[in-house]
C-alpha cells in the first residue's frame, strides 16, 4: 500500500540538497579552503552557479537553463539589471550549462563514464573541470575576491591541466556568446 505525505519539505528535494552540497564542495575549493574570498554579491553569485550547476536539472531560478538564448537571455551584462547572490547566480550556472551542454555535444559517449576518472565523455571533462577550476582561482585576502572573469579563465586552465586545452574553443566560445568573451 503507498503512503501519500500530507506535508511537503522543500528542504528535502534532491536538486536543494545538491545545491547546498555543492556550497560546501566549492567553499573548500576555492581560496585555499575558506570561501572567504566569495563574499561579495558577484563572488557569492559564482557559489550560487555553481550550485545551480550541480543541481542543474531541477529549475528554482527565474529562467529554465538553456543553451537557447531564446528560453534564457542571461548574459554577463545581466549583471548590471540584476541584484544579489542568486539572481548573479543563474547568470554564472547558465553559462556552465551551455558549457555542459556543448561539450557532451563535441566529445564522445561513454556509458561507463561514471566508472571511469579516465572518461573522456564530455559531461564526465565538463563535471572534472568544473571540480578542477575552483583551486585555480586566485583569490588573495582580504582584497582579491574572485569574478566570474576569473572562474571563466579557471575553467580554461583546468582544461589545460587535465585535458591540455583540448576544450579550449568550446569553453571559450561559450563565454564569448554570454558575453564574458
Amino acid at each position: 500500500m503507498a503512503s501519500t505525505p500530507t506535508n511537503h519539505d522543500d528542504d528535502l528535494e534532491s536538486d536543494i540538497v545538491i545545491h547546498e552540497y555543492t556550497h560546501g564542495l566549492m567553499n573548500r575549493l576555492t581560496g585555499g579552503g575558506t570561501g572567504r574570498c566569495l563574499t561579495t554579491a558577484v563572488s557569492g553569485g559564482l557559489g550560487e552557479g555553481w550550485s545551480d550547476a550541480m543541481a542543474d536539472w531541477a529549475n528554482i531560478r527565474r529562467f529554465l537553463y538553456s543553451t537557447n538564448t531564446a528560453v534564457n537571455r542571461l548574459k554577463y551584462s545581466s549583471l548590471r539589471t540584476s541584484s544579489g547572490v542568486h539572481r548573479y547566480g543563474e547568470i554564472w550556472a547558465n553559462m556552465l550549462h551551455t558549457l555542459h551542454a556543448q561539450m557532451m555535444v563535441y566529445n564522445e559517449f561513454d556509458a561507463n563514464a561514471r566508472t571511469n576518472p579516465e572518461s573522456r565523455a564530455g559531461y564526465a571533462m565538463s563535471l572534472h573541470i568544473l571540480i578542477d577550476a575552483p583551486k585555480l582561482q586566485l583569490a588573495i585576502l582580504p582584497v582579491r575576491l574572485v569574478s566570474l572573469v576569473d572562474a571563466k579563465n579557471a575553467l580554461i586552465q583546468a582544461d589545460y591541466n587535465r585535458y591540455n586545452g583540448l576544450n579550449r574553443c568550446s569553453i571559450t566560445q561559450v563565454f564569448a556568446r554570454r558575453g564574458l568573451g
